[in-house]
């Protein structure tokens, strides 16, 4: 006895339920391959702002050791950074906006302690091993930076900041972010002690930070 043959049917091709299955993996893939990104891009800023904050040590400590002034120059263009050094240690006679930089009295040494109306000095590239100039990763960029001699904090151009053989360094606030400005760190500089402190997010400016060099 033989079987009756079974009834075949040719499919036509993917039912509306298949494609939208199809379609949801897609789109989960996609959203785990961007999740994935902006994770690398995440750690990427974290890695460059433990770097930096190894640099501004190092330098704190190369201008106590040699016994002159350092600065850190920073390229918010081209996101890199270079030290620059000088055996003339007075502090920086004018803002990066063009201003006089006469916060004192030229004839009162007692409310300049730190030569801040003192001239400028002539800044040398103290291009070393472990003090080269440096750019940051693919992924990472400078957000903006600030100093005391700042008005506000300063989105393009270059801004410098002093480190000085007594342990004085101006107080400073550098923000790094990932391409999408969706991760941000910020470090902090100590004047008095030089200590670096590195914080998650875009912190804000305090409201004192502009006061520091108007109290000495």
């Amino acid at each position: 006895m033989t079987r009756p043959a079974r009834l075949t049917r040719k499919r036509a091709g993917f039912t509306f339920v298949e494609v939208m299955v199809v379609l949801l993996l897609i789109a989960a893939m996609a959203g785990l391959s961007v999740m994935a990104l902006g994770s690398l891009d995440g750690s990427k800023v974290r890695a460059e702002t433990i770097r930096m904050s190894g640099a501004i040590r190092f330098v704190y400590g190369r201008s106590a050791i040699n016994g002159i002034r350092y600065q850190l120059v920073i390229n918010l263009d081209d996101d890199s950074y270079r030290v620059e050094c000088s055996e003339d240690n007075a502090f920086i006679a004018a803002d990066d906006t063009g201003g006089d930089g006469s916060l004192y009295d030229e004839d009162d040494d007692e409310a300049d302690p730190f030569g801040i109306g003192a001239p400028a000095p002539t800044m040398d590239d103290c291009s070393e091993e472990l003090l080269e100039a440096r750019t940051l990763r693919d992924g990472v960029h400078f957000a903006r930076a600030v100093t005391t001699h700042h008005d506000e904090p300063v989105e393009e151009g270059e801004v410098t900041i002093a480190f000085f053989p007594n342990g004085f360094v101006e107080r400073s606030m550098i923000w790094l972010r990932d391409r999408n400005e969706q991760q941000y760190m910020t470090l902090t500089i100590d004047p008095m002690t030089g200590r670096v402190r590195t914080h998650g997010g875009d912190l804000e400016v305090p409201e004192d930070f502009f006061a520091v060099e108007e109290d000495r």
